[in-house]
């Protein structure tokens, strides 16, 4: 009488278990570069939406908030009314006045949102930065203005 054994020998099981981890890295590494894209774009979106609001404020106010030193805007009020001034936190920013809130930058990766306004009113900086390359962008400094939202070049100021 032969005896036969039912059930998986020790080496199926480690050639299971190892083809198993391989596919749940790939997975991991798939995911996570997915979940950096999102961040991206909701940076980009972000970084509209201020460019937006700003020609808002620039419209009631006659120009642009002056704020001359780069300065990190994430989670701040653009208030009407005070060009030398026009960010501002939420007890500084009558409800009234208040045009917009800086979204938080989406963690991790990226720094916060920084603006340089010029002295005159006429003209803005917002410099941002992204997890990766994506599309146009680059992964170290972008730059957007009154014109345009581009990544920025060789010679020009460090985000």
């Amino acid at each position: 009488m032969v005896k036969t054994q039912k059930g998986f020998t020790l080496v199926e099981l480690l050639v299971a278990i190892g083809i198993i981890g391989i596919l749940a890295t790939i997975t991991t590494v798939s995911v996570s570069s997915i979940r950096a894209k999102g961040r991206d774009t909701k940076r980009v979106t972000d970084v509209k939406a201020i460019q937006a609001n700003l020609e808002i404020f620039a419209e009631t106010n006659g120009g642009y908030p002056t704020d001359a030193q780069q300065k990190p805007i994430e989670g701040l009020w653009m208030c009407n009314g005070d060009k030398a001034a026009g960010w501002k936190d939420d007890t500084g920013c009558v409800e009234a006045s208040r045009i917009f809130k800086v979204p938080k930058n989406p963690a991790p990766g990226g720094t916060s949102y920084k603006y340089v306004g010029v002295a005159t009113g006429q003209s803005y900086q917002l410099n941002f930065t992204l997890e990766g390359d994506s599309g146009s962008f680059k992964k170290d400094c972008n730059v957007a203005t009154e014109k345009e939202i581009r990544s920025k070049e060789a010679g020009d100021p460090s985000c």
